[in-house]
């Protein structure tokens, strides 16, 4: 006997959700994602130069953390800010 295929239930990792039809994929990827339309041979545009070094590090974060969900790793543990090892050096040229 031959027991019927049923499609894995979804899960969800953090914000991201492990969808199991190609529509579905993209609804998500839709919801969860921003990008900007360049034209092909054109220059793109500087996406943080109005940015704060807190932003951009902000930005940074929040990139990697989608990309470790993503990979489906599970959520990130949370760490504050503080305890983070190493330290922030900003350079100037006087």
């Amino acid at each position: 006997m031959v027991r019927p295929q049923t499609p894995p239930p979804k899960r969800l990792y953090g914000t991201l959700s492990i969808v199991s039809t190609a529509s579905e994929r993209r609804e998500q990827r839709r919801l969860t994602w921003s990008a900007e339309v360049v034209v092909a041979g054109t220059a793109k545009p500087a996406a943080y130069t109005d940015l704060s070094y807190e932003e951009r590090l902000r930005a940074f974060v929040e990139l990697n953390r989608r990309v470790w969900e993503g990979a489906s790793a599970g959520p990130v543990p949370p760490l504050p800010r503080a305890e983070w090892p190493g330290e922030i050096f900003v350079l100037r040229r006087d």
